[in-house]
């Protein structure tokens, strides 16, 4: 699983704030569909990991909900 150094970003508020319905929670782990990706998510700290996707993708997906 990839990581990516974050900073002041709550993946749990991100996901779960309302806006974003695509996603299944299991044990912690998120599981994510966006167009044609299905990809994994989970924080510890300020370290997000990830499996699924490229980080530039994930870093576009956060910036532009």
């Amino acid at each position: 699983m990839a990581r990516l150094r974050i900073s002041t970003f709550s993946l749990k508020d991100t996901l779960e704030c309302g806006q974003f319905f695509r996603y299944t929670k299991v044990m912690g782990t998120y599981l994510v569909q966006s167009s044609d990706h299905l990809f994994s998510l989970w924080q510890k700290g300020d370290v997000l990991f990830y499996e699924g996707v490229e980080e530039n993708f994930l870093i576009h997906f956060f910036q532009t909900g």
